[in-house]
């Protein structure tokens, strides 16, 4: 049986995870936007619109795999 600090600790790790793999997408899609002649400012948007889409379907997953496993 797991206590609560392993579970937190648990947690918080797979959400730091989540966050270094949502910046990795981010950081890509603003390099590939830049590479094909998008202004700074508009790849620099696209990038947090990756951001946030990567966020939101991670955490949707990661919410399906606690409450089915």
């Amino acid at each position: 049986m797991h206590s609560s600090i392993d579970h937190l600790v648990l947690l918080c790790l797979v959400m730091a995870i989540d966050a270094l793999f949502c910046a990795a997408v981010a950081s890509a899609t603003v390099l590939l936007a830049r590479s094909s002649g998008v202004s700074l400012t508009a790849a620099i948007l696209r990038g947090g619109v990756a951001f946030a889409g990567t966020a939101t379907l991670s955490l949707a997953f990661l919410t399906f795999l606690q409450t089915h496993v």
